[in-house]
């Protein structure tokens, strides 16, 4: 398995939108070339003879039909709620829009 260079994750941090400097490039580099090391034994397996799934399950999970249940009421909803804004929970702003 061949092994990553700095230009390729460069390449790939662009892509991706993500800033990173010349130290975090390198370390990037490092760290994705163990984890492909540790991947290496999986391309010596013989497995021509195994056909290809994309679910590991044998069965698929059972499926329903949906069902209207009874709800609480928007009174029951917000009963512990600090604060309300009409039908909605009202929270602090923990996002800027602001760089």
């Amino acid at each position: 398995m061949n092994k990553l260079t700095d230009d390729q994750v460069g390449q790939l941090a662009r892509q991706a939108s993500l800033e990173v400097d010349a130290e975090e490039c390198r370390q990037l580099v490092e760290r994705l070339n163990r984890e492909l090391e540790m991947l290496q034994p999986l391309t010596e397996l013989d497995l021509p003879a195994v056909e290809p799934t994309f679910c590991g399950a044998a069965h698929p999970a059972p499926r329903r039909e949906d069902e209207v249940v009874p709800s609480l009421s928007l009174e029951q909803v917000f009963q512990n709620a600090s604060t309300r804004d009409r039908d909605y929970f009202k929270v602090p702003q923990i996002t800027s829009w602001e760089e």
